[in-house]
């Protein structure tokens, strides 16, 4: 998914001078031709608050400022940027991700950002994406950019997923299964009610949200569709989210890294 990204915004960035990619000294040479960076496209280094201010001060000029770096980094350290920056003056842009929940298991829990998505669904002005797979991942950019939106989107490495190919089934049962992003099985297997599946808190918008009661599958500890949601739907909200167990490892392995991530209610 991340090759998909570049290849993506190279081809955009190339014949948009608008668009300007900050990288925060991640996928630098992946980017390069010829062993140079574009001239919209720049190393930033280690300075993610900056960068994503910078970026901001982009975007306020006219241009379209794609910020890319580690979750944590992003998410975390810069989120006053994010919030006071680019939510507050309704600014566009992306902020896109490297990994997942923690695809850098190895070097441990400073690299895992498990609750990036709730986070960011406490902001105003800003959408949010977990795509599934490459082809959902080129629309959302492409969207994002023709449509100026301010968005913030997860890659991942399929750390969660266990099944990629689900199609809605609507038959206006009383009780809805909404699964957000990285699929997240669920063990409860009961037919008796709709299911629906996106990528994107984008989505929320395409449904009629006639249910008793909808169960939300989170990608993310803490609520993030689930908060989103409530613009759409008032009535009982459960939210099924991924939970932190912090007496398991969570390094140098990722067999043990994913077992210290379990789903409760």
């Amino acid at each position: 998914m991340r090759k998909a990204f570049i290849q993506t915004v190279s081809q955009l960035a190339s014949k948009n001078n608008k668009i300007q990619v900050l990288l925060g000294d991640i996928s630098v040479f992946a980017f390069k031709k010829n062993n140079q960076l574009p001239p919209n496209i720049y190393n930033m280094g280690i300075l993610e608050q900056s960068m994503v201010a910078f970026g901001a001060g982009l975007s306020a000029e006219g241009y379209f400022p794609i910020v890319h770096t580690i979750s944590p980094f992003i998410i975390e350290r810069a989120f006053e940027q994010i919030k006071v920056n680019f939510c507050l003056n309704n600014l566009p842009g992306i902020l896109i991700t490297v990994g997942g929940v923690c695809d850098y298991y190895s070097l441990g829990r400073t690299h895992h950002c498990p609750n990036d998505m709730s986070i960011i669904s406490t902001l105003p002005n800003i959408e949010f994406a977990c795509p599934k797979n490459e082809e959902s991942l080129i629309k959302i950019i492409k969207d994002a950019v023709s449509k100026k939106r301010l968005i913030y989107i997860r890659l991942t490495e399929n750390f969660l997923n266990l099944e990629l190919s689900k199609e809605n089934s609507i038959n206006k049962k009383p009780v809805c299964h909404l699964y957000c992003g990285e699929y997240i099985r669920d063990k409860l297997e009961n037919k008796n009610v709709d299911r629906i599946y996106i990528d994107s808190s984008l989505e929320l918008k395409k449904y009629k949200w006639n249910y008793k009661e909808i169960h939300v599958f989170e990608p993310s500890v803490g609520a993030s569709f689930s908060n989103r949601l409530r613009k759409f739907f008032n009535g009982k909200i459960l939210s099924n989210h991924l939970n932190l167990d912090g007496t398991k490892l969570a390094k140098n392995s990722f067999v043990k890294t994913r077992r210290a991530y379990e789903y409760k209610n």
